[in-house]
């Protein structure tokens, strides 16, 4: 039995959905994951809104993905790093 497709702005809203819930993960594992393995919450959303959404919002996850990484989890973290330095 074939799977019918979802309508296209539900994908973008699972795209949406998928990172968030991705970043929230990604955050309370920062104990386990640290500086390394950052983008695997990212890429099981991408691997999922694909297999829901199509190419489109699987595409808006993936840049959606990146630039929560950088700019929630990696720069904080370098400034904080650089602030620990400097004492």
């Amino acid at each position: 039995m074939l799977r019918q497709p979802l309508p296209r702005t539900w994908g973008y809203g699972i795209a949406v959905l998928a990172v968030l819930v991705a970043s929230m993960v990604r955050l309370a594992m920062e104990g386990v994951f640290g500086p390394h393995h950052g983008f695997g919450t990212f890429l099981l959303a991408v691997v999922v809104v694909s297999w829901l959404g199509g190419g489109g919002p699987a595409i808006l996850t993936l840049v959606l993905g990146v630039v929560v990484e950088l700019c929630v989890v990696l720069v904080p973290r370098a400034s904080r790093e650089m602030g620990q330095a400097s004492d």
